[in-house]
Formats: C-alpha cells, structure tokens, sequence
C-alpha cells in the first residue's frame, strides 16, 4: 500500500509541473521500443513507436584499378631548346561496369615558347596529323584491364609509350 501511495504522489507531482517523461529501451538484437508519455491534469495515456534495428557489417571496397600517366615517358626540353617539355592533363577514370577495372583518358600537350611551332612524335616513329600551331594536344585512352595507352586517329590505334615534341 505505502508502494501504490508512493506512485500517486509521485503522479501528482508531475502533473503539478506538467513534466514529460519519455524513456528508450533496447534489447540486443531486438526491436528499439520509445514510449513517450505527456502527463497533464486531464490526460495520462501513453503512446509507443516501434522500430527495428538493424546491424550491417563493415564491408572492404577494393580500390579501382587505373592507368597511369607514368606509363608513358614524356620528353623534356634540352639545351638547344629544339626539344621542349611534353606534359599530361585532365587525367579521367571512369569504373567499368561493377568491376575494380576502369577506362582512363588524358590529354597530351606540348607547347612551343611564342613565335615558334610544335611537333608532335609518339614511338620515335608516329606523328600525329596536326596543325602545325604553338601548342599540341592529342587524347588518349587506357583500359586499365591491359594497361596499355592507345592513340587512335583515323581509324586506326596505336599503343604509345614515349611521347616528344620539337618546336622550330
């Protein structure tokens, strides 16, 4: 009796100073019950929400596999200043499907100083059909499956490894 007592002053109390009383209880595995229960003078009906909980593991993403630009050996500008600097730009990798593989393309530049003209040459041995202007830009492309660069211009690739330019 002093227990039931006890719970209505209890009661009385907090209806007195129309507190809220909520409380979150879980269980491992189970389901997260939260009962809110606003406690006036003319109201004490409790309300409940159940949702579930659930526990994902942690997964590993492999990293995707992409080309380098290292791949190929890009000339540099020598004393005689015939021979100028061959750079990379805009390095793109796009994922292949859902596999760790990618398809990667960059921009290959040479740029002559002012006045001059540059030429391109892939392999020692492959001049792309340019216009014979300052600067020089082709496209390449690499699925990283194979790792290997590829040129291609009218219809016809061309794996490159070695990139220079001259200006005159």
């Amino acid at each position: 009796m002093d227990s039931l007592m006890m719970y209505f002053k209890i009661l009385l109390f907090l209806c007195n100073w129309s507190l809220v009383e909520s409380c979150a209880a879980t269980a491992p595995g189970g389901a997260a019950t939260t009962t809110v229960a606003p406690i006036t003078a003319s109201s004490t009906t409790a309300m409940s929400t159940t949702s579930e909980m659930t526990t994902t593991s942690p997964t590993t993403t492999m990293p995707l596999r992409t080309c380098s630009p290292d791949l190929i050996t890009l000339g540099t500008r020598n004393d005689a200043e015939d021979t100028i600097d061959v750079t990379t730009a805009n390095l793109m990798s796009t994922q292949i499907g859902d596999t760790q593989e990618t398809t990667s393309t960059m921009q290959i530049t040479c740029t002559a100083d002012a006045g001059n003209i540059s030429s391109m040459t892939l392999n020692e041995n492959l001049t792309p059909d340019l216009d014979p202007v300052q600067t020089q830009t082709i496209t390449v492309t690499c699925n990283s499956a194979d790792m290997m660069w590829i040129y291609e211009a009218n219809g016809v690739s061309s794996t490159i490894t070695e990139a220079t330019c001259l200006q005159g």
